[in-house]
């Protein structure tokens, strides 16, 4: 539900280098949504008006939901992720009122400066691509029964981002949960509890004189992250719609390119375009439909004569249609033929030509010309020695490679370099690369005398 940086952050001001920084707040004025401009002063802002903003905006919400508005709801939430008076209120809560403030997390950093406040709340403003939250660190709290209970201690970013999100949905479910509901609820705790049993169980005619204490056993460990998500909710735009069905429609259009599908193909894309369409005026309900169109689809993808591809302006990622998918006819396997008969080596070679996977652009050009391996160790970069054979299949292949692009497992390096050797990129395995540079003890490695050849 959370939007990620644009890059690694390797100190705190890069919250504030990496993208534009906000007018100071000062009186109050503009601490809603934020104008751009300079970085904020922090010393400036004026919190009584923040926490007026923050405190209307969550009264909104509280209603609604009692109400049963849920799009109402969905709409207000929206609006309190993009406040900017929610992101001062969230980076004050866990720089300044939270006891972990100045505990750090994997990274080691932590926000205590004004400076350094000012800059994750710019930075939290004007980021612009999907956050993937960071791992946690672990630390171990010795129990009364002598075993150990794990803590994770996100890192700063992720603890501002989380109360930026709990702003959002807590007004909505304080006007669902029960009358006798205390724990993690703003304004009770554990006084309200004991004055309840006490209530109940007093006088003479209390007909409730017990109390049940139950412990569920590493109950945080083992509850249903997919069970809660779905009671939550969802709404956190276009770009992850996108990043939901991207993978969705490559994996069924690579896995029927053998057969006669354009048609198909084309009546699938008419259907995705009814239903993004939908969407997009379901999202801007008081916008007019050129508003709609304008904003949402457009020639997205500059290789095709097409303005009617649904895509996100912020971040410039759009849909993939199935008719941009080249059909392929599958060659039968003839008779008992099998990959380990040695005299049918040619024909299972030109068979795996035949099939190549359907990447487009730098990506596919450089696995054909690598035959899919890695120049520096002659394996598989991908792993992938066959096509998936189920369209599940190919939809995990496809996000098993953006996946390992973006974490870096893979990378495009240039090889050559000399007069009689011309710049080509090469697709890589980082290990590989570390490896050749460094030496499998961390140590500048020396270079052989003779590189490997940049595409094999």
């Amino acid at each position: 539900m959370t939007p990620e940086p644009k890059g690694k952050l390797d100190t705190m001001t890069s919250y504030a280098a990496e993208t534009a920084s906000p007018d100071p707040v000062a009186s109050g004025l503009g601490v809603v949504n934020g104008p751009e401009g300079e970085v904020t002063d922090w010393s400036l802002i004026n919190w009584r008006q923040v926490e007026d903003d923050v405190r209307r905006l969550r009264q909104r919400i509280f209603t609604a939901s009692q109400a049963g508005d849920l799009a109402k709801v969905r709409n207000l939430q929206k609006l309190m992720l993009r406040s900017r008076a929610n992101m001062l209120a969230s980076v004050r809560r866990v720089t300044e009122q939270n006891a972990g403030r100045k505990t750090a997390g994997i990274d080691g950093r932590t926000a205590l400066l004004p400076k350094a406040k000012a800059e994750l709340a710019d930075w939290m403003q004007h980021r612009a691509a999907p956050w993937r939250p960071k791992p946690v660190k672990r630390v171990y709290i010795p129990k009364s029964n002598g075993k150990q209970r794990p803590l994770g201690i996100p890192v700063i970013a992720d603890r501002a981002l989380q109360a930026l999100v709990l702003g959002a949905l807590e007004p909505e479910w304080e006007a669902r949960f029960g009358p006798r509901t205390y724990g993690f609820r703003p304004g009770r705790g554990c006084h309200d509890a004991i004055v309840a049993i006490h209530t109940t169980a007093s006088g003479k005619n209390a007909k409730r004189l017990w109390a049940l204490d139950a412990d569920l056993q590493a109950a945080f460990d083992r509850i249903g992250h997919a069970h809660l998500l779905a009671a939550l909710g969802t709404f956190a735009n276009a770009e992850a719609v996108i990043a939901r069905l991207n993978p969705i429609i490559k994996g069924w259009a690579a896995y029927y390119r053998i057969g006669v599908s354009k048609r198909a193909f084309a009546s699938l894309d008419h259907h995705l375009w009814r239903l993004t369409y939908k969407w997009a005026r379901h999202s801007h309900p008081n916008k007019p439909k050129r508003w709609v169109a304008t904003r949402h689809f457009g020639e997205f993808n500059t290789s095709r004569q097409d303005r009617w591809v649904f895509g996100d302006r912020g971040s410039g990622r759009y849909l993939t249609k199935f008719a941009w998918t080249p059909i392929v006819r599958h060659r039968m396997v003839p008779g008992t033929a099998s990959v380990d008969d040695p005299a049918l080596a040619d024909f299972w070679a030109k068979q795996r030509c035949r099939t190549r996977p359907p990447l487009g652009g730098t990506i596919l050009r450089l696995l054909q010309a690598q035959d899919g391996r890695c120049p520096l160790c002659g394996t598989l970069l991908l792993h992938a020695d066959h096509e998936p054979q189920h369209p599940d299949a190919w939809e995990q292949w496809f996000r098993a490679v953006r996946q390992a692009i973006r974490n870096h497992a893979v990378i495009a390096e240039a090889a050559g370099g000399t007069p009689d050797e011309p710049t080509l990129p090469r697709l890589v395995h980082t290990h590989c690369r570390r490896l050749r540079t460094l030496g499998a003890d961390g140590r500048p490695a020396l270079l052989s005398a003779r590189e490997p050849s940049g595409l094999a």
